[in-house]
């Protein structure tokens, strides 16, 4: 992926060097798997886009903090976290992506 894209970071809170992060996107998998995680509708207004929202843990990375803005939620910068539950999924999609399923049941 070589675009500018929404992500998850799932680094430790700290606000310099690189952190790991998990894409977003609007194409569905195909086939879905257990490293992906469908973000429901309507729950987060900076991810409104008509279309389902796909974390891909098989898609984890870095980058720089530094390379990294906040989402857009009417034309201004917000802060946006997720809710517990689906942080939680999608930290056990990036389990499964690396080959860490025996752990994903701890998550």
């Amino acid at each position: 992926m070589q675009k500018i894209r929404h992500c998850v970071v799932v680094s430790p809170r700290r606000h310099a060097g690189t952190c790991l992060v998990v894409p977003l996107s609007l194409l569905t998998p195909n086939p879905v798997e257990a490293w992906h995680y469908l973000i429901p509708r309507y729950t987060y207004q900076c991810l409104e886009s008509g279309a389902d929202v796909w974390a891909k843990g098989d898609m984890l990375t870095h980058a720089a903090f530094s390379r990294l803005s906040r989402p857009l939620e009417n034309h201004q910068e917000c802060r946006r976290l997720l809710q517990a539950a689906h942080l939680q999924e999608v930290l056990r999609a990036v389990a499964h992506a690396i080959n860490c399923s025996h752990v994903a049941h701890l998550i």
